[in-house]
Formats: C-alpha cells, structure tokens, sequence
C-alpha cells in the first residue's frame, strides 16, 4: 500500500502556496509597475511640450571688460513653451566649456525676448551652441564664432 497525499489535497496546497506568494510580492509588483508607468508618462509629456520650443538669437556681443571678455546674447522665445536654465557651451581648444549667465534661472515666456551676459568669457571660443536646459534638444542654437568675435 503507498502512503501520500491524494491529488487533490496536493493541487490545494499549490494553490495555497501560490496565493501567499501573490499576497506577499504582488504589492510590490503593482507599486513598480505604476511607478514606471508615471515615470513614462513624464517623459512623453516633456518631449511634447518640448516639440513646440524654439529659440532665436539676435545680436552676440564680445566686449572686453578690463582683463576679461563679456559675452552677450540677445534670445527669443520662438516656441510656444516656457525656456529656462540657459547656458552657452562653446567649443575652446577642441573641448567643450559651459558658461551661464547672471539670468540663467529667469523663465523666458513665449514671445519674450532677454539678453544674456556672461562677464568671464574666454575669447578663445572656435564657435558654440546656446542652450535651454528646459529643452536642450530643441531649444538650442549653433552661434559661429565669427559672429561673436572679440
């Protein structure tokens, strides 16, 4: 005679055993998977909004200023979306130096257009390119250096 659990009662404790699995991990498993999803509708929502930025450059102006050279840059705001944390990274002995300005924070409304100063430029600058970091990808523009040369 062979002694053991019947089908049954064996097919009930793997249900069991599969139910508290579920009861302890799912909890976590659910709070993640929101998680990822709030984080990707973040992002989409960003590159939209990003998608109507833009930006123009007026006049670039390098005036020295004692022992050092002020750079400033007239932008407008072209798109239809607030620009902020703006910074020129210029190209200087083939690297790249980022350089902010005194109204780096200030938000550019549409339409609205600023002049940017850095006081502590380098004119060594072989060109650049002046960013929002709101929306460095389209709110950016290339400035040849002989547009700005000191």
């Amino acid at each position: 005679m062979k002694r053991g659990i019947s089908p049954l009662l064996g097919a009930m404790a793997l249900l069991a055993i599969v139910m508290a699995v579920t009861a302890i991990v799912g909890p976590s498993i659910l709070d993640f998977a929101e998680e990822q999803t709030g984080e990707a509708a973040d992002a989409s929502q960003r590159r939209a909004d990003c998608a109507r930025a833009g930006i123009s450059i007026g006049s670039v102006i390098c005036e020295e200023v004692e022992d050092s050279y002020e750079l400033s840059i007239e932008v407008t705001n072209t798109g239809y979306q607030d620009l902020a944390d703006f910074y020129f990274q210029s190209i200087e002995d083939g690297e790249y130096v980022d350089y902010t300005f005194g109204k780096s924070d200030m938000t550019l409304r549409p339409d609205d257009t600023a002049v940017f100063a850095n006081d502590s430029f380098d004119n060594s600058s072989e060109g650049g390119t002046f960013f929002s970091g709101t929306c460095p990808s389209t709110a950016s523009r290339d400035i040849p250096p002989e547009e700005f040369e000191c």
